[in-house]
């Protein structure tokens, strides 16, 4: 079986020379990638200017963590997926701006601004949503030990009885 080994690094002066040993298998088997060399052009992928953030100069991670945000919500529907994303660039951008308090990267990324329009309410909602029925369908096994039948806890809990029936079936 082949293998194939990718080395990210900020810089090509911060990595470390593979020992001549191994430069044979190095040449076969290993891409160094320097995110500082990468084309502007990549700027458009997601995953690679949220990797930038990392290594690029204030200025440059103040002009990017926007567009980043915006670039995330118009990719992730689901938006648990989009949170985590979202979440990863605040992170980020608290360790490249420790001297700002959280409310401030926020404004930095104008995550309050996000916050206020339809696609993020949208979401939220959906959220909501998930987890209420979640709460629901963990009360139904509950309710069934208590000796409700599975249509009085599809009635009891605004359920779809062929849910709550499929529940109680995975339940055992």
């Amino acid at each position: 079986m082949d293998w194939y080994a990718i080395v990210i690094c900020d810089r090509a002066k911060h990595d470390v020379p593979v020992p001549g040993r191994y430069r044979h298998l190095a040449r076969y088997h290993l891409q160094q990638i320097y995110l500082d060399e990468i084309d502007s052009k990549a700027d458009d992928f997601l995953g690679i200017g949220i990797i930038k953030l990392i290594v690029d100069p204030p200025q440059k991670v103040r002009e990017r963590g926007p567009k980043l945000v915006r670039q995330t919500c118009d990719r992730f529907a689901d938006p648990n997926e989009r949170n985590k994303v979202l979440e990863w660039i605040e992170t980020i951008f608290t360790y490249q701006f420790p001297a700002l308090s959280q409310r401030e990267v926020k404004k930095m990324l104008q995550l309050d601004e996000l916050k206020q329009t339809r696609v993020y309410q949208e979401g939220l909602e959906q959220g909501i949503e998930q987890g209420e029925q979640r709460g629901k369908l963990a009360a139904v096994p509950v309710l069934r030990e208590l000796g409700l039948s599975a249509e009085q806890i599809a009635d009891r809990l605004q359920l779809d009885l062929k849910l709550v029936r499929s529940t109680l079936e995975q339940q055992g």
